[in-house]
C-alpha cells in the first residue's frame, strides 16, 4: 500500500499537480484543527482512489490534512488498477474487501484486523442532497465527521439537509 507521496505517482504529472493544489489549498478552521490534533484514538484507514477522479482528488486531500495533523490517524492509499494484487495489502481478507468495492473512491476502517467499507464513491441519494458544492468536504472520521461538517458549514449549500 501507498503512502500519499506514493499515490501521487499513480496517474499523470496533470492529475499530480491538480491533486497538490487542492491539498495546499484545503483550509480548516483554527477549531476544527485543535479538535483534530486533539483526538486521542487512533484510526488506520485504507483508500481505493486515483488521482484522476474528482471525487478521489477531494477524499485525499482532505485525509491528507487530517494525517499531517494528527499522527494517530494513519491513511494508506492503493490504485484501483493495483487491487489484484496481494503485494498491495496487509492480507487476503483487505484484499478482498478492496476487490469487492470496486468503484472509486472507496474508504475502508482497519481495525482488529479488519477491513470495513465505510464508502464507495458517493451514493446517488447523497449527491443529490449535496447537490451544488462550493468547495467539496468529504470527512470521515466517525467520532468527529458531524462536528466537523458543521464547523465548516460554509462549505456546503444544502448541509441542513445532510442532518448535520
Amino acid at each position: 500500500m501507498a503512502h500519499f507521496y506514493e499515490y501521487l505517482e499513480f496517474s499523470s504529472n496533470e492529475d499530480r499537480e491538480n491533486q497538490l493544489d487542492v491539498y495546499v489549498g484545503i483550509e480548516l478552521s483554527p477549531e476544527t484543527e485543535s479538535k483534530i490534533k486533539a483526538l486521542n484514538i487512533t484510526g488506520d484507514w485504507l483508500v481505493m482512489a486515483e488521482p484522476y477522479c474528482p471525487d478521489c482528488v477531494e477524499i485525499v486531500a482532505y485525509f491528507q490534512r487530517i494525517t499531517k495533523l494528527n499522527p494517530n490517524i494513519k491513511v494508506k492509499y492503493v490504485s484501483r488498477k493495483d487491487n489484484k494484487e496481494r503485494k498491495y495489502f496487509d492480507s487476503d481478507e483487505q484484499q478482498q474487501a478492496v476487490i469487492a468495492a470496486q468503484k472509486i473512491p472507496s474508504i475502508f476502517d482497519i481495525h482488529n484486523g479488519k477491513t470495513e467499507l465505510v464508502l464507495n464513491e458517493f451514493p446517488a441519494f447523497l449527491k443529490a442532497k449535496m447537490k451544488i458544492m462550493t468547495k467539496p468536504v468529504y470527512i470521515l472520521l466517525k467520532p468527529i465527521s458531524k462536528k466537523i461538517l458543521k464547523e465548516n458549514r460554509s462549505h456546503f449549500r444544502y448541509h441542513n439537509s445532510l442532518g448535520c
